[in-house]
């Protein structure tokens, strides 16, 4: 669970394969804490007064001090022992978080540009809202970014907390 400074962090987790429940700016601590202990999930938080009174609540929480995403991941990655991993198999929607679900090219074709057809072999689509994903250009900005965080992860060999 993150809280509504954490949207983009939410989005990479996702893509991670992680089950995140993110409310934005509409739910309140009060909302995120109550949440977070019926779903018996982490909550990650830039708010240092909210990470400080879920901790009090009995809810696992992790201050996250950084606003810049790799130091973000990195952050998660040592307290939380995410992998630093797309998995192809068991991603998730990062809009929706709804389950990812391999296709093929003719079940989605008309929903992508021609280009992405011409050049694109494989393909997923989020049942819940409909998006469809494909490994394009920013894929090697993406996983590059994660190769950066996962050397830093494994040079650092210790948590924040």
């Amino acid at each position: 669970m993150v809280d509504g400074m954490l949207g983009k962090l939410c989005r990479w987790l996702r893509m991670l394969g992680y089950d995140v429940v993110y409310l934005g700016r509409r739910g309140s601590d009060d909302d995120l804490i109550r949440l977070a202990l019926e779903q018996s999930k982490t909550l990650l938080t830039r708010d240092f007064l909210l990470y400080r009174k879920a901790l009090k609540m009995g809810v696992k929480a992790v201050y996250i001090d950084s606003g810049i995403l790799e130091e973000q991941l990195k952050q998660v990655a040592l307290n939380c022992g995410i992998k630093l991993s797309i998995p192809l198999d068991n991603s998730r929607c990062p809009i929706c978080n709804h389950p990812l679900r391999m296709c093929l090219k003719e079940d989605v074709e008309s929903k992508i540009p021609q280009k992405v057809a011409e050049s694109s072999m494989i393909f997923w689509v989020c049942d819940g809202c409909g998006k469809v994903y494909w490994i394009g250009r920013h894929w090697r900005d993406i996983m590059a970014k994660l190769r950066r965080v996962q050397l830093e992860v494994e040079g650092k060999g210790k948590s924040y907390l």
